[in-house]
């Protein structure tokens, strides 16, 4: 079920999570309101992220077509930026990262790769200047 349905459907919900890797919103669609603006959201918790950092799934298919990777990073670009647009979410408080085995690469790379700690900063400072977590 699409998410947007999913908002739509429970009113109350004040917690989410979903894998930031679907393409939720298209590069067309950068004029129009965010199909997720939701006011009730406090929490979002973001599966996926494969390409996103530079370590594990991403380090290991770098060498391939690099397509594919710039979609799904643009998709999880748009997708955040949608989250941490406060008018569309005013009472979001946290955005916490669910990949177990993300985290599991960031630990083993001892953090993000050298081409995704640009991304890693950029979101950083998104989630500060909105008042939530990274």
């Amino acid at each position: 079920m699409p998410l947007p349905r999913i908002l739509a459907l429970y009113p109350a919900l004040t917690t989410v999570a979903f894998n930031a890797d679907w393409l939720l919103i298209r590069t067309d669609d950068e004029d129009i309101e965010p199909p997720l603006a939701y006011e009730r959201l406090t929490n979002v918790g973001l599966r996926g992220l494969v390409y996103a950092f530079g370590v594990g799934f991403a380090a290991a298919h770098m060498q391939g077509d690099p397509f594919p990777m710039f979609l799904v990073t643009s998709a999880n670009d748009r997708m955040l930026a949608a989250l941490y647009a406060c008018k569309h979410f005013p009472a979001l408080r946290r955005v916490c990262v669910l990949s177990h085995s993300l985290l599991e690469e960031f630990d083993r790379a001892d953090g993000p790769a050298e081409e995704g700690m640009a991304r890693w900063e950029r979101w950083w400072e998104a989630c500060n200047r909105a008042g939530g977590e990274a």
